[in-house]
């Protein structure tokens, strides 16, 4: 008896440390559960939102009235695939590179110059981020349609025109309403980068005798290239 007593008690001890163990594992799982439930419910609605009507689209592509066809692929090959994919990037490059200057150059304005009002003119600049995209479309619609926009009207009858001087239907006029809603971004970010850009450099480059140009284009522009270009692709 007295054995099966000793031997017991060891027993005992390694099922409680069993126990403990098996414990601290779950503890560790359910910490490790956690703290992955951040990353792994994103990419769940990512996958339901996004991956699923992408995969089911690419399905639906190889399938016709009639089966099985490799038609709607053939159809990227004409004409009118082709024009329409000029238009779409010629749209965005446009806008894109527009919207970058403009907002580039109102940034250098309200920050590096002695411009009157320039804080002021710094927040309407960012009034058009506020404003809601159809919104914006229908204003510039109502202002510049051809004849029947009210600034345009209002040309005609003051200077006697027979014709528009603005038509926002075409490339020209999308790239403009486009470049006016999406510069608010570019202007932000080229802000920011120019109030924490160091002076000393360009003081130092124009003591060294170099024009303002020349400051600008060796100093302050490959200084500022980063945000520009990351204006530019957002």
């Amino acid at each position: 008896m007295a054995r099966r007593a000793n031997r017991t008690i060891p027993l005992r001890g390694w099922g409680s440390n069993g126990l403990s163990l098996a414990r601290r594992g779950l503890e560790a799982a359910f910490l490790g559960i956690s703290r992955g439930l951040p990353v792994v419910v994103p990419l769940l609605i990512l996958a339901v939102l996004v991956v699923y009507p992408v995969t089911g689209l690419l399905v639906s592509s190889f399938f016709g009235d009639k089966g099985f066809t490799l038609a709607n692929y053939g159809s990227l090959l004409s004409s009118r695939f082709f024009n329409v994919m000029v238009n779409t990037v010629t749209l965005g490059l446009g806008a894109a590179i527009l919207a970058t200057v403009a907002g580039t150059v109102f940034a250098w304005l309200c920050v590096c110059t002695d411009l009157p009002l320039r804080r002021l003119f710094a927040i309407l600049h960012i009034a058009p981020y506020g404003l809601p995209t159809i919104a914006a479309a229908l204003s510039w619609i109502f202002l510049l349609t051809p004849k029947a926009g009210l600034f345009n009207r209002f040309l005609m009858w003051l200077f006697g025109l027979e014709e528009a001087l603005f038509n926002i239907l075409s490339m020209p006029g999308m790239i403009w309403a486009l470049a006016t809603h999406l510069y608010p971004w570019a202007f932000l970010l080229t802000a920011g980068a120019f109030a924490t850009m160091d002076r000393s450099l360009e003081d130092a480059a124009r003591m060294s005798g170099a024009s303002q140009l020349k400051t600008l284009r060796k100093i302050t522009v490959p200084l500022m290239m980063p945000s520009i270009t990351a204006a530019f692709i957002l």
